[in-house]
């Protein structure tokens, strides 16, 4: 109780400084909370220790002094990334891309908005995030990339191993040798919505489970130079074959039309991903109970599908109404707040 009622000021100090327009970052070091009225992250990422919890409120912010280096492991939350959800808070966007170093493992970032995150450390949690593309710049293992916005793992060389990415939107779009992942081995790939139209959706994969997932029109080669991977219980949408021999497949729905499946998609089968879509499954799909553990397939499947609108797991602020004037000296708030599970 003592932690949620902490979590509370916290939000209620973000849910204020948000209805006046101006930043907000907290750092919570132990028993020990330090606020900064600032769009610039590097003060807040600079004192905070390693351990720390640091909340973000909605708004835009940078790092203003340097590189976008995170060298400790820290708990970073955002006020989310659905705009529907964040009306109250504003989306928490980070402007530029992330850097995780040595002395960054174990850290956990949910509910942020980001460009490309840059990575030579393991055991990283990402969670109800939006960001462009993880690019490895070392071998990196133990990854979990959950409930997430995202276009793609993609390294020229360093290789992703054992990960865990499920649940998630990713959404590729077409060019030139762009791919959905790449360099990915030993990892479970399970209950994805691949979208967009990559040139190639894997390259390079190597022993992987994947399984449950819905793939949308891709252009070029589902598998290239991929190996001992095994596809289960999937569902391509215009599309006829995986078109690899070294690889094994049991039970994949080909051809299918993305229209079938989606309460709501926009028009054709490569249609990227938009908030303003709906990605459950109609009741006449076929992905309906056809996963390998007899739930739906898709982001929707598991018996703990993906949430709605994407939110944080820390108590979140769904509408905040402040007073635009004084009364006796204090400014009434008013404040709706509801914490979405895990």
């Amino acid at each position: 109780m003592k932690i949620f009622l902490r979590l509370l000021i916290l939000l209620t100090y973000i849910s204020v400084i948000n209805a006046n327009s101006q930043e907000c970052i907290i750092v919570q070091n132990g028993e020990d909370m330090t606020i900064y009225y600032d769009s610039c992250l590097d003060d807040a990422f600079n004192d905070a220790l390693d351990g720390s919890t640091i909340y973000i409120s909605g708004g835009n912010f940078s790092f203003c002094d340097g590189a976008t280096v995170v060298d400790k492991k820290l708990t970073i939350f955002g006020a989310g990334v659905y705009p529907v959800a964040t009306t109250a808070t504003n989306r928490t966007k980070i402007n530029g891309n992330l850097k995780l170093r040595p002395g960054a493992e174990g850290t956990i970032l949910t509910g942020l908005k980001f460009n490309e995150l840059q990575a030579t450390v393991d055991d990283i949690t990402i969670s109800r995030c939006n960001f462009t593309t993880l690019v490895p710049q070392a071998h990196i293992n133990n990854w979990l990339i959950e409930e997430s916005i995202f276009d793609g793992i993609n390294s020229s060389a360093f290789k992703s191993s054992y990960f865990i990415i499920m649940k998630n939107f990713i959404n590729t779009f077409h060019s030139t040798n762009t791919y959905s992942l790449r360099y990915v081995n030993s990892s479970q790939i399970n209950n994805n919505a691949f979208l967009g139209d990559p040139y190639i959706r894997f390259d390079r994969l190597y022993d992987n489970i994947i399984s449950n997932n819905i793939f949308s029109a891709h252009v070029g080669y589902f598998y290239y130079f991929c190996s001992d991977n095994f596809t289960f219980n999937c569902i391509l949408t215009n599309f006829n074959s995986l078109s690899s021999s070294n690889n094994v497949d049991s039970n994949t729905l080909i051809n299918q039309s993305a229209a079938n499946h989606f309460v709501s998609y926009g028009s054709g089968n490569n249609t990227p991903f938009s908030f303003s879509n709906n990605y459950n499954l109609k009741d006449e799909s076929a992905g309906k109970e056809y996963g390998t553990d007899g739930y739906d397939v898709g982001v929707y499947g598991t018996d703990d599908p993906f949430k709605d609108n994407a939110l944080p797991f820390n108590p979140h602020i769904q509408e905040a109404v402040v007073a635009n004037k004084s009364l006796n000296g204090g400014i009434k708030v008013k404040l709706k707040i509801e914490a979405q599970s895990k």
